[in-house]
This record gives structure tokens, C-alpha cells and sequence, in this order.
């Protein structure tokens, strides 16, 4: 869920599988130029990076609670996957002439076809980016195109809409997607962890609909501009990793030496105080290895050997061991 303190009462939320998306902050993102130009100074940009998966269907929900602060009659949201055509929800529509308390609007695809033959539902879902080596010849043209889409794939983009109370009803216009499903070469990327882009299919056996007529949109900037963009950069976990947005998860022999805490004493500490040190516990059992014969010596070694170290242990009241790992 994405929010604000400065927009109170209004949250985006991305939904993958029907499960919220665990989102993740970076603050450097905010370093990168906003790719919509947004009501400045008093427009507000949100930045989160979202857990996908492929083969995972997702949608967006926009929830404007009762104490959001109106500027005009009502808000509107646009919704763009990868640098796309963006898709637009009203509060104020045909079929809800008048702004209510609250209002919750959910985009999970979009209609293609034309008014004539009709439009057909088409559902978003994340897939596989096909990747190219580097090293595959190319034509600058081509490499230069292959940068720009680059840019905007990955990305999921909201943005908000101050809106008058609309007075024009239209039609939709035809709209048929130009899909770039082709490789992209590795250098396109700039370094970018991307192995997902999102892809959209209708529903089997689902057939063209007649259009509906619906209101136009009626800014209240007279630039158009939105006062509030939300970018939701879809990775998987391990681009999330390589993207040093997430830590790596420990190796086995971290965890280990993590869990094993070791009460150690202090030479010069009175006793009423101890130190807790993580790590040690695996270099306690290898002394008393090596110190119980634990190392397998050939004839005539084991006078030259040098003594095992003793492992000097205290049981306090409270039953935890304190181990004296000093030198006598």
C-alpha cells in the first residue's frame, strides 16, 4: 500500500495473485528524474518497489477515504505499465452521477478492439523478459530504441488527477496494442535487474463487447498535470537482491554462528554485567575438539604438539555458562 502524509486519504495499492504486493523503499530512487511531469512544487511522488513473480496476474486499486482534501469536484487516476498507453477511471461516472464519502476504483486491464466490431477484456499478468547477450551484434538504431524502451520497462505508473465535475459524454476510440515482445539485448538494461515484463491476454473464449459511452475528463490544472505519481517497480526477489534493494539472505554458516550466542566475562569487569558475543559458540566446540583428541596425529607428533587449550566454564545462579576464552 502506498501513501503520502501529504496526500492523507488516499492510498494505491498493487495487488499480485490477489495478494497485496510487498513493497520495499529506496531513497535513491528519488535521485532519478520523474518520467511525468507532476503538479511541482505541491505534487507529491512515491516510489516503491513491489515483489512479482512470473506467470502472476496483478491489478491496482486507488482508495480515496472521507478526509481527503478536495481541490476540485472530484479525483481521477490513470494507470500505465510500462511506459504504455495510460488507462483512466472517474469518480463521477454515467452510471454515479455524484461524488460519494469514499471511493474505491480497481484497473486490472484493459479493452482493445474499435467501436464497430466492439472491444474485448484484456487481464495483465507478469511474464518472462527475453534478454539477449551483450554481445549480440546490433545497429545503433536499433540499440537506441532498444535503451528507450528499456527505461520504462519495469515500471508500473499511477498518477492522480485534481477533476472538475465532468459535462461531455463520448465514445471510446479504437485502440489496438502494439506489443514488443522481442529480445532485449543485455546492455539496453544500464544495469537494470529486470527478468519480468508484464504482458496482457483476454480471457479464453471471450468475446468482443459493444462500447460504452463514458465522460470525458475535465482537469482542474490547466496543464493536465497530476498532483500525485506513484511508480511501482515490479522485480523478483533475486532482482530485488542484485538491485541491492533487498540483503542477501545468510549462507548456512551464518545462521549458524547468529544463533549460537556465548556469554563471555571481562578480565577487569566486576560481574555485574556480561557481554553477549554471536559467533563464537563454533570456535568453542572446534577448541574442545582439537582439546579431547579430536585431531588424529601421526607416531612421534605428539610430543612436539603443542598442549590443548583449556576451556575455562562457570555455571551463574541463573543457569547460563560463562567461558573464559584468555590465556592463563
Amino acid at each position: 500500500m502506498a501513501i503520502s502524509n501529504l496526500i492523507p486519504g488516499l492510498e494505491v495499492t498493487v495487488k499480485v495473485d490477489g495478494e497485496a504486493a510487498i513493497e520495499h523503499d529506496d531513497d535513491a530512487a528519488y535521485d532519478e528524474p520523474c518520467a511525468v511531469e507532476y503538479d511541482s512544487p505541491a505534487g507529491v511522488r512515491v516510489v516503491k518497489y513491489i515483489e512479482a513473480k512470473s506467470g502472476a496476474p496483478f491489478c491496482l486499486t486507488i482508495k480515496r477515504a472521507s478526509n481527503f482534501n478536495f481541490r476540485g469536484d472530484q479525483i481521477g487516476w490513470s494507470v500505465a505499465v510500462d511506459g504504455g498507453r495510460g488507462w483512466w477511471q472517474q469518480e463521477i461516472s454515467l452510471q454515479t452521477p455524484r461524488r460519494g464519502a469514499e471511493w474505491v476504483s480497481q484497473v486490472a486491464g484493459y479493452s482493445e478492439g474499435d467501436p464497430v466490431s466492439g472491444f474485448i477484456r484484456k487481464f495483465w499478468r507478469f511474464g518472462d523478459l527475453d534478454i539477449e547477450s551483450a554481445d549480440t551484434r546490433s545497429t545503433a538504431e536499433a540499440m537506441a530504441k532498444q535503451t528507450s524502451l528499456a527505461k520504462s520497462l519495469g515500471v508500473i505508473t499511477v498518477t492522480v488527477h485534481h477533476l472538475l465535475r465532468p459535462d461531455q459524454v463520448t465514445t471510446p476510440r479504437a485502440f489496438r496494442e502494439e506489443t514488443n515482445t522481442g529480445p532485449v539485448n543485455e546492455k539496453a538494461l544500464k544495469g537494470k535487474a529486470l527478468s519480468l515484463r508484464a504482458a496482457a491476454n483476454p480471457e479464453p473464449g471471450a468475446r468482443p463487447m459493444p462500447c460504452s459511452r463514458h465522460y470525458q475528463f475535465k482537469y482542474l490544472d490547466p496543464k493536465r498535470r497530476p498532483f500525485a505519481v506513484f511508480e511501482f517497480r515490479y522485480r523478483t526477489r533475486e532482482d530485488l537482491i542484485k538491485e541491492a534493494i533487498l540483503r542477501a539472505p545468510p549462507s548456512p554458516t551464518q545462521k549458524t554462528h547468529e544463533n549460537q550466542p556465548v556469554i563471555l566475562i571481562d578480565d577487569e569487569d566486576d560481574g555485574s554485567s556480561s557481554r553477549i558475543v554471536k559467533g563464537e559458540a563454533t570456535m568453542v566446540k572446534e577448541e574442545k575438539k582439537n582439546a579431547t583428541g579430536g585431531i588424529k596425529r601421526e607416531a612421534g607428533e605428539a610430543s612436539q604438539a603443542p598442549p590443548p587449550r583449556r576451556i575455562k566454564q562457570t555455571r551463574r545462579p541463573d543457569g547460563k555458562f560463562l567461558v573464559d576464552l584468555t590465556d592463563d
